[in-house]
């Protein structure tokens, strides 16, 4: 697989071939700038790659419009960032609660659902914590 990022393109995870089940749990170790985020972001299709293809619950995505791409994104993939990508002026109800309106889940049963998954992860106790404060 390769990808381009501005004028620049890289060779990256050669003969690569992954089957991640349901309800299956992995992990990516390596080095540092051995291609653990690169391949994280082309399975997410935030990467396009230039050579290849990836399959995600049988739809090849690197054939999917950016619109078709972006709606499976938000109905089928999850991410936890290393770094935070919240908005800082919001709280962490806020920011779970926008995610789930984009989603088309919302009102009470939008919060509700933010407060579970919160306590889910741990954080129960900082529902109106805003970023730097988690």
């Amino acid at each position: 697989m390769a990808f381009q990022s501005g004028k620049q393109h890289f060779h990256v995870l050669r003969d690569i071939n992954l089957a991640v089940e349901k309800g299956d749990v992995q992990l990516l170790m390596g080095p540092s700038g051995s291609g653990k985020t690169t391949l994280l972001s082309i399975l997410a299709g935030l990467l396009t790659p230039t050579a290849g293809k990836v399959f995600l619950q049988g739809q090849e995505i690197t054939k999917m419009s950016r619109t078709k791409l972006a709606k499976f994104r938000l109905h089928n993939i999850g991410f936890i960032f290393q770094g935070f990508n919240l908005f800082p002026a919001l709280t962490a109800i806020e920011n779970i609660e926008v995610a789930l309106n984009i989603k088309g889940i919302k009102g009470k049963t939008a919060k509700k659902e933010a407060i579970a998954l919160l306590q889910e992860v741990g954080l129960g106790d900082k529902i109106n914590s805003h970023p730097r404060d988690l």
